[in-house]
C-alpha cells in the first residue's frame, strides 16, 4: 500500500516537472522566435533605411529601380514628383519586410545669393524700408536711393559680396526643364485606369500612398474644389479655370488647369501648375514644400502672351516659384508679384519682371524688378522690400543655384511595416 502511494506521488511529481521544464522550454522557444523575427524586423528597417539615403545620395535618378535576389532582398523606386521627385525603398528580411518612403529635393547651397538681377544697364532704385542683404548679383551701374511718392530711402544694405550680373538671363537647369516638360504632357487629354472625376469621390478625405500609382482627379466642368481633403501620389486636372476654396485639404497634391486661384484662408501644401495665371488670396498659406509654376507655352494662339503669378496681402510661400515665358516670342512674359506684408521662402526664376512689396528670403532671380503704385508704375524699383539669403539648414530646394547639389530628405510621405 505504502509502495503503491509512493509510486503515484512519483509519477505526479515527474509529470509535474515535466510539465514545467516543458514550459520553460517553450517559453525560451517562442521568445527565440519573436527574437528572431524582431532582429529580422530592425534589419529589414535599417537595410530600407539605408538604401534610401543610397536614393539620395544620387542625383536626378528618374524610374529607376533595383531588386536584390533572394527572400532577403531590398528594392528601390525613384520617380518625379512635380518639381521634387520621390524615392521608396522596401527591404525584406526573412519573413519580415520594412519601407520608407520620402520626397526628395535638393540641399540648400550655402553659397547662394539672395538677389540675381540680368544687367539692363540700369540701377536699381531704392525707396521706403528696403533691406537688402547677404550676397547679390547686380549690375554694373549698382544702387540708388529713390525717393517715391514720398518715400525716400530709409531701409539698409548689407550686402556681403557684391558682383555683377550679365545681360542673358541664366537658362533653367536641365532637370528642372525635365520636370517642366513632363508636368506639360499631363496638360492634354489623358485616359488612365486610374482616373476619377471630381464630382465622383464619395469620401470627405481622398489619400494616395506614393508607393501606389498616381490617381488622376478629372476636374472639368468643376470651377471650384472644396469640401475635401486631397493627401499624397494625386494629380488634379483641369482644361478650365480652378478656384481652391479654403475648405478644401492639399497634402502634396498637384493641381494643373490654364488658371488657378487659390481663396482667402487656404492652408495647405501643393504643387501649382497654370499657362495663364495663379492668383492667391489674401492671409494664404502655401506649406513647405509648395509649387508655384505658370509656364507661358511656346506656341500660345493669343501670341504675346502675358501671364501671372501674383501674392495677395499677407500671404506665405514657402518652396519654389517659377514664372517661365516663352523665349520665341519677345513679346510673351509672366509678371510675378508679392503682395505688401507677404511672405516668400525658397527659390524664385523669372524670366520676366518680379515685383517684391514684401519679404523675400532665398535666393531671388529675376529679368528685372517692377513697381506699381496707385498713380505709376516704375521699373528697376525697389519699394518696402526685404530680400535676404536663406539660412535654415532644413531646408531643400529643387536646385536652381547648385545644380550639382546632392539630394536630402525633403518630407516623409508614407513608412509600411509588417511586423
Amino acid at each position: 500500500m505504502i509502495r503503491s502511494a509512493s509510486l503515484f506521488y512519483a509519477v505526479i511529481v515527474a509529470l509535474l516537472l515535466s510539465a514545467l521544464l516543458g514550459g520553460v522550454l517553450l517559453t525560451a522557444h517562442l521568445r527565440s522566435m519573436r527574437t528572431e523575427r524582431w532582429l529580422a524586423f530592425t534589419t529589414a528597417r535599417d537595410r530600407a533605411h539605408d538604401a534610401l539615403m543610397q536614393c539620395a545620395s544620387a542625383r536626378f535618378i528618374d524610374d529607376a529601380q533595383y531588386e536584390g535576389p533572394g527572400s532577403d532582398s531590398v528594392m528601390m523606386v525613384a520617380s518625379a514628383w512635380g518639381l521634387y521627385w520621390h524615392c521608396a525603398c522596401r527591404a525584406q528580411q526573412s519573413d519580415q519586410g520594412y519601407g520608407w518612403s520620402s520626397l526628395m529635393a535638393c540641399q540648400w547651397p550655402a553659397d547662394a545669393p539672395g538677389l540675381w538681377l540680368a544687367d539692363h544697364g540700369e540701377p536699381i532704385a531704392l525707396a521706403g524700408a528696403t533691406v537688402i542683404e547677404g550676397p547679390c548679383y547686380l549690375p554694373h551701374a549698382g544702387l540708388r536711393r529713390a525717393y517715391i511718392e514720398g518715400n525716400p530711402f530709409s531701409g539698409s544694405l548689407e550686402i556681403d559680396g557684391q558682383r555683377t550680373s550679365e545681360r542673358q538671363f541664366p537658362e533653367l537647369p536641365e532637370h528642372v526643364r525635365d520636370a517642366l516638360n513632363t508636368m506639360a504632357e499631363l496638360r492634354g487629354p489623358r485616359q488612365h485606369d486610374r482616373t476619377v472625376d471630381w464630382n465622383a469621390i464619395a469620401d470627405d478625405t481622398l489619400r494616395v500612398a506614393f508607393d501606389e500609382g498616381i490617381l488622376f482627379v478629372d476636374a472639368n466642368g468643376t470651377h471650384t474644389l472644396s469640401g475635401r481633403v486631397l493627401e499624397g501620389r494625386i494629380v488634379v486636372h483641369s482644361r478650365d479655370s480652378l478656384r481652391l476654396a479654403a475648405d478644401l485639404g492639399m497634402g502634396h497634391a498637384i493641381v494643373i488647369a490654364p488658371q488657378i486661384h487659390i481663396a482667402e484662408g487656404f492652408k495647405g501644401s501643393l504643387q501649382c501648375f497654370a499657362t495663364e495665371a495663379i492668383t492667391v488670396g489674401k492671409e494664404v498659406e502655401l506649406l513647405y514644400p509648395s509649387v508655384l509654376v505658370c509656364e507661358c507655352p511656346d506656341h500660345s494662339p493669343r501670341g504675346g502672351q502675358t501671364a501671372l503669378i501674383a501674392l495677395g496681402e499677407g500671404a506665405r510661400c514657402e518652396g519654389a516659384i517659377l514664372g517661365v515665358a516663352s523665349k520665341n516670342d519677345a513679346n510673351a512674359f509672366v509678371l510675378v508679384q508679392l503682395g505688401v506684408g507677404s511672405y516668400v521662402a525658397g527659390e524664385l526664376w523669372n524670366n520676366g519682371p518680379v515685383e517684391v512689396r514684401g519679404t523675400f528670403e532665398g535666393v531671388l532671380m529675376a529679368d528685372r524688378l517692377t513697381l506699381r503704385t496707385a498713380s505709376s508704375v516704375y521699373r528697376d524699383h525697389l519699394l518696402d522690400a526685404v530680400v535676404r539669403p536663406l539660412h535654415d539648414p532644413h531646408f531643400a530646394g529643387i536646385g536652381l543655384w547648385d545644380t550639382g547639389a546632392v539630394h536630402t530628405v525633403l518630407a516623409w510621405t508614407a513608412t509600411t511595416e509588417r511586423p
